[in-house]
């Protein structure tokens, strides 16, 4: 049985998928259900289309996989959390270790992010498709045990984080040395995998699709979450502007207004519409960064600023909004998507650019990634319980050895 790890390859969901996610991790029926509702009414929606309707060739011509077999005897082998089966729980594996390119680096992986991504990958409800079986992660950190043959600048014992679109729950990883970076000497593992996809996302958002400026007003959607957490402090402590958070939990108010927003909305308890006119004196924000999707970006787009941009970049609430066109040209509205990830493949100067920003801001303490829990690999399920029940704020990390 060989364990497929695709670096690179989008393939189109099927209209067919029909998620039944109650049993999924054990989880609340109740909240599933809820859960089942908007995740199937995103997979099938006949209105939108997905992300990626169909795959561009120069990504088909660039998609390598790697196959680790299943190994009994051999002692050069590593554990992975492996996909075997669409909305099933991700099961320990033991992979054996394959030979490295000479242009790759094998990684201990010591810590790694999970993003939703992860999750919606394992249900099959993401645009990117891999091959079952597959290992999820995108960001693993941590340092470099071998080198290929024609590898230069890197060498073993270098602190690094490798994002990568599949492979990074595991003991060890292989990247090419292309798309792996090395830390900078005050920036621990922890922040680095904390932060990279989260703060890639938000600051490429505010600064090179919205264009924030200081002293504009940003509205942040699922403020409390890793990405809107981050856009939160990087509007904030980067860029100069005003922060108005929408938060579902009093208990994460206090985090918002840590990493330095001035307004926090409670969405349960308050009219968000209402307090965001009160806020600005009825002129709306100028800037709307969004995680939620649904009504929640219905309510940012009635709320925007004459000339105002929206960035959408998530949609948590599995519901994918149609945009009005009346309300963009009535008010002169930018609405610019972002898939960050997506730069790796179609304009990798770009994306290292971003990459090596967000490494350096940390290194400034310029930025704070936020991580509210530590998980083992073989708890993942656990972790990804945690997060599909609104417990976790900011990242989560699995490490190995924890």
């Amino acid at each position: 049985m060989a364990i497929a790890i695709v670096r690179r390859q989008v393939v189109t969901p099927s209209s067919a998928i029909v998620p039944q996610l109650k049993n999924f991790f054990n989880q609340d029926i109740s909240y599933m259900r809820a859960r089942i509702q908007g995740l199937t009414a995103m997979a099938l929606s006949t209105k939108e289309k997905p992300a990626i309707s169909s795959p561009p060739e120069y990504l088909l011509r660039s998609a390598s996989k790697t196959n680790l077999s299943m190994v009994d005897t051999s002692g050069s082998s590593y554990q992975a959390a492996v996909c075997e089966e669409l909305k099933k729980p991700l099961v320990m594996k033991d992979l054996s270790r394959q030979p490295l390119k000479n242009s790759e680096v094998r990684i201990k992986v010591e810590y790694c992010g999970i993003n939703y991504a992860d999750i919606l990958k394992s249900m099959g409800l993401y645009q990117e498709r891999p091959e079952l079986p597959f290992v999820p992660g995108c960001e693993p950190a941590g340092t470099i045990i071998e080198v290929g043959r024609d590898v230069t600048g890197y060498q073993i014992g270098d602190r690094v984080i490798a994002p990568m679109h599949l492979g990074g729950y595991a003991d060890e990883c292989v990247n090419y040395t292309k798309s792996v970076w090395k830390l900078p000497d005050n920036v621990s593992l922890q922040d680095a995998t904390a932060g990279l996809v989260s703060y890639g996302t938000a600051h490429m958002a505010l600064i090179a699709k919205a264009g924030t400026q200081i002293g504009e007003t940003v509205l942040v959607s699922g403020a409390a979450g890793s990405v809107g957490l981050a856009a939160v402090d990087i509007a904030a402590n980067v860029i100069g502007a005003k922060v108005i958070a929408i938060v579902g939990d009093d208990e994460k108010i206090e985090l918002a207004k840590d990493r330095g927003a001035t307004y926090v909305i409670n969405h349960r308890k308050q009219d968000v519409r209402k307090e965001i006119l009160a806020i600005t004196n009825k002129r709306g924000v100028n800037v709307m960064i969004d995680n939620v999707g649904g009504d929640m970006f219905k309510i940012g787009l009635r709320s925007i600023a004459m000339d105002g941009r929206i960035v959408p970049i998530g949609f948590a609430s599995g519901q994918i909004p149609s945009i009005p066109a009346n309300i963009l040209l009535v008010k002169n509205v930018s609405v610019i998507g972002l898939f960050w990830s997506n730069y790796e493949l179609f304009d990798h100067e770009k994306f290292s650019e971003s990459v090596t920003t967000i490494l350096q801001l940390c290194s400034e303490k310029k930025i704070r990634p936020h991580y509210s829990k530590v998980f083992p690999y073989n708890k993942v399920n656990q972790a990804f319980k945690f997060i599909l029940g609104r417990k976790s704020t900011g990242k989560v990390l699995l490490c190995p050895n924890h």
